[in-house]
C-alpha cells in the first residue's frame, strides 16, 4: 500500500504567518518559573520555582547571610574602636585644658610686664622736660620706650588669643566633655544592637533548613537589604565621627606644640625682673620727689608749689626760674643715685611669628571642638536606623519554623 503525500505550498503569507508565531513562542516565559533581580544582587524568588530551584535559592541565601554576620562582627570592632578613640579624645581635652590654662598664664605675665614698662616709661617721661637731669632719664626711658614698642604689638596678640580661649574655646571644651559621655551612651546601645542581632544571626544560621519556601527566602532578602543598608550607614557615621575625634586629638597636640616656644620667649621676660626692681624704685623715688612740696621767696611774696606742678609748668611764671634750679638740684642727685642700665629685649619679632601659628591652632582647635560636640546627634540617628537589624525583626523571619523536607 503506498501512502499518499501533500504538498505544501509556502505562500509568502503564510511565511509570514509563521514567523509570528515562532516570535510569540520565543518570548513566552519558561514554565513562568523564572527568577526576578530587583537590581540589588539578590533576586527574589517566585511562588511557582520548582524545590529545586528553593534548594539553590536557600543555599545562596545562607552564604548571604553569613556575610551580613561577618559585616556585622566588623561593625562590633569599628565601634570598640571608636569608643576607645573617645578616650584618646578626653584626654586630649584635659591636655587641651593644661595647654590653654598655662597660655592664660603668660598672656598675664606679657601683660603685666608691658603695663609695668609703660607705667615707668610715663612717669619718667615727665621729667625728661627738665634740662639738667634729661641726660640721665633719655638714655634709660628711651630703652624702656623701645621695649614697650616691642611688647605692645604682642601684648595685644596673646590678649586676643586669650579672649579667644576664654569666651570659646574653654566653654566649648567643657560641652564637647559633657557630649562624649552622652556619645558613649549612644554609642553603647548602638553596639548592643549589633551584638544582639550578631547573635541572632547566629542562631538562625545553626538551624538553617535544607529548603526555605519562596515566602521565608523573599522576607530574608528584604532583611539582609535593609540590614546592609543600616550597616552601610552606620559605618559611615562610625567613619566621621573618628575622624572628627582624631581632629580633636591632632589639634590638640599642635596646641600643646606651641606652648614651648612660647614659654621659652616668655622666660626673657624674666631677665627684667631685676631692672624692674629697680625702675619701680626709681619710680617710688621719682614719686616722692614729685609730691615734694617747694617753697620760694620772690621779692616779697612767698610760692609754695609741688614738684608735679613745676614740671607740669603749672606754676607762677616769676617763681618758675627759682623753682627749676631746685627741683634739677633735687632730681640731678637722684638720678646719680639710681642710674639703671637697661638692655635690649631680643626676639620678639620671632615671638609674634609664633604666636600668629598658635592663633592658627586656635582657631582649628576651636573649629574641631565645636564639630565633634554634634557627634551625640549622629550616633542617634544610627542608633535608630538599627530597628531594621532587631532581633525581634531577625525573629518574625521565622526561618527555623520554615523546614520543608527535599523532594525525593
Amino acid at each position: 500500500m503506498r501512502l499518499k503525500t501533500s504538498h505544501i505550498v509556502l505562500t509568502p503569507a503564510l511565511v509570514s504567518i509563521l514567523f509570528f508565531s515562532c516570535s510569540l513562542l520565543f518570548s513566552l516565559p519558561a514554565s513562568g518559573k523564572q527568577q526576578q533581580h530587583d537590581g540589588s544582587g539578590m533576586q527574589t524568588v517566585s511562588s511557582s520555582a520548582s524545590p529545586q530551584e528553593l534548594r539553590s535559592s536557600t543555599d545562596q541565601l545562607k552564604g548571604e547571610l553569613k556575610k551580613l554576620d561577618s559585616e556585622l562582627v566588623k561593625s562590633g570592632r569599628k565601634i570598640t574602636g571608636l569608643n576607645s578613640n573617645f578616650g584618646d579624645t578626653e584626654d586630649a581635652l584635659r591636655s587641651m585644658s593644661e595647654t590653654t590654662g598655662e597660655m592664660h598664664a603668660l598672656a598675664k605675665k606679657i601683660r603685666n610686664f608691658h603695663e609695668r614698662v609703660k607705667g615707668t616709661t610715663d612717669t619718667l617721661s615727665a621729667l625728661e622736660i627738665i634740662p639738667t637731669i634729661g641726660k640721665f632719664i633719655v638714655p634709660m626711658n628711651g630703652r624702656l620706650k623701645n621695649i614697650e614698642h616691642k611688647i605692645r604689638p604682642v601684648r595685644k596678640k596673646t590678649d586676643k588669643l586669650d579672649g579667644k580661649i576664654n569666651r570659646k574655646i574653654k566653654p566649648q571644651m567643657g560641652e564637647l566633655a559633657e557630649r562624649i559621655k552622652e556619645a558613649r551612651g549612644e554609642l553603647k546601645q548602638v553596639g548592643q544592637a549589633v551584638d544582639s542581632a550578631h547573635k541572632e544571626i547566629q542562631d538562625i544560621l545553626a538551624c538553617w533548613p535544607a529548603i526555605l519556601d519562596a515566602s521565608r527566602l523573599n522576607h530574608t532578602i528584604a532583611f539582609i537589604k535593609a540590614s546592609r543598608k543600616t550597616l552601610n550607614q552606620a559605618n559611615k557615621a562610625t567613619n566621621q565621627t573618628n575622624k572628627t575625634l582624631s581632629g580633636v586629638n591632632r589639634e590638640a597636640k599642635n596646641l600643646q606644640s606651641t606652648l614651648g616656644p612660647m614659654k621659652k620667649a616668655t622666660g626673657k621676660l624674666s631677665r627684667f625682673d631685676k631692672i624692674f626692681k629697680k625702675a619701680d624704685k626709681v619710680n617710688h623715688e621719682v614719686s616722692k620727689v614729685l609730691d615734694k612740696k617747694l617753697k620760694v621767696k620772690v621779692g616779697k611774696k612767698k610760692f609754695s608749689f609741688t614738684v608735679r606742678k613745676i614740671v607740669n609748668g603749672k606754676v607762677n611764671r616769676i617763681a618758675k626760674k627759682a623753682l627749676n634750679k631746685m627741683v634739677t638740684k633735687m632730681a640731678t642727685k637722684l638720678f646719680k643715685r639710681l642710674h639703671i642700665k637697661v638692655p635690649d629685649l631680643m626676639g620678639m619679632d620671632k615671638f609674634q611669628k609664633r604666636l600668629n601659628d598658635t592663633e592658627s591652632h586656635i582657631h582649628n582647635a576651636d573649629a574641631k571642638v565645636k564639630e565633634a560636640t554634634g557627634i551625640p546627634q549622629k550616633l542617634r540617628k544610627v542608633k535608630s536606623s538599627m530597628s531594621s537589624i532587631s532581633a525581634s525583626k531577625l525573629k518574625k523571619l521565622k526561618v527555623c519554623e520554615a523546614y520543608i523536607p527535599p523532594a525525593h
